[in-house]
């Protein structure tokens, strides 16, 4: 049995016909009302805020490992990461999603590293996270370069630290 809770500011009733199609590893609204999931087996679930109906997105053939992360920054515009390096994007609210960018792993370079979150603040500016390192896009994700990262003395990125999870705070002055 799956559980899949979306905390909104306010509850409204609604039929819930749930489905067995995975694991959910993330989910993401702007709204409350449009929801976005990412589930194992590269699978995107949406749902509509005007009906509340949950469906399927098409993800590329090729995806197929756990969408860790979604981030949109209005309901057309949004990105995920997989557990196979794989940055996806849509335009059109994930009618259709398109592979954009594999990281590869710093230490393996012929694999492609786990990736584990997504945040975007505009449709050009954003940051990709895995294990080994934080990566920053100023292309809507055409192409990325790796953020430096200090440690603490005695610490080895590849070694002792592994990142899951971040935030971006920006510092916008009028």
């Amino acid at each position: 049995t799956a559980l899949l809770l979306i905390a909104v500011g306010a509850a409204r009733a609604q039929a819930f016909d749930l489905k067995w199609g995975g694991l959910a590893h993330d989910g993401f609204s702007l709204d409350g009302l449009e929801v976005w999931t990412g589930e194992d087996g590269g699978r995107i679930r949406h749902r509509n805020g005007t009906t509340g109906t949950w469906t399927f997105q098409t993800t590329p053939n090729d995806v197929k490992d756990t969408i860790r992360r979604i981030h949109f920054i209005d309901n057309m515009q949004g990105w995920a990461v997989s557990a196979a390096g794989q940055v996806l994007k849509t335009t059109d609210g994930g009618t259709n999603w398109a592979v954009i960018w594999v990281q590869e792993n710093p230490f393996h370079p012929l694999e492609p590293d786990d990736l584990w979150d997504v945040v975007f603040i505009s449709e050009n500016e954003g940051w990709i996270l895995s294990f080994h390192g934080i990566w920053y896009t100023a292309d809507g994700g055409t192409t990325w370069t790796q953020a430096t990262i200090t440690l603490p003395p005695g610490l080895v990125m590849e070694d002792d630290v592994e990142l899951y999870s971040m935030d971006v705070v920006t510092n916008a002055q009028a």
